[in-house]
């Protein structure tokens, strides 16, 4: 993180296009996915509250361009993600997982599992 910054100052200035946040038990606080520069990050709340502050958010994925959009024929539809949304707790992942989906060119819906990392 740059000197004299903050992780809001990083949040705030970043092209977020899309995001999501949500509360974790497994994590005791809230997480935030966001969408910046094709890209899936995630940050956390370092007081548990959902105002945050907020750590430093960290790339876990990077997002494509779903290779059937360029076939899918409508020259209006954009082949860029987005509706990145998180799905905790779905398809049996538990707090130390999360199950990442977002959509392109109005045709396809990728997802993807995170797997979080045990810091002991």
């Amino acid at each position: 993180m740059p000197a004299g910054s903050s992780s809001e100052d990083i949040i705030a200035s970043a092209n977020i296009s899309a995001g999501k946040f949500y509360y974790s038990n497994f994590h005791q606080t809230y997480v935030a996915l966001l969408e910046i520069s094709f890209a899936g990050w995630l940050s956390y709340s370092t007081t548990g509250l959902p105002v945050g502050p907020w750590s430093a958010p960290v790339k876990a994925f990077d997002i494509g361009t779903d290779p059937g959009c360029h076939s899918y024929g409508n020259a209006n539809e954009s082949t860029l993600p987005y509706y990145l949304t998180a799905h905790p707790g779905w398809y049996g992942t538990d707090g130390s997982q999360l199950l990442v989906g977002w959509a392109q060119c109005a045709a396809y819906v990728t997802m993807t599992t995170v797997n979080f990392a045990t810091v002991s």
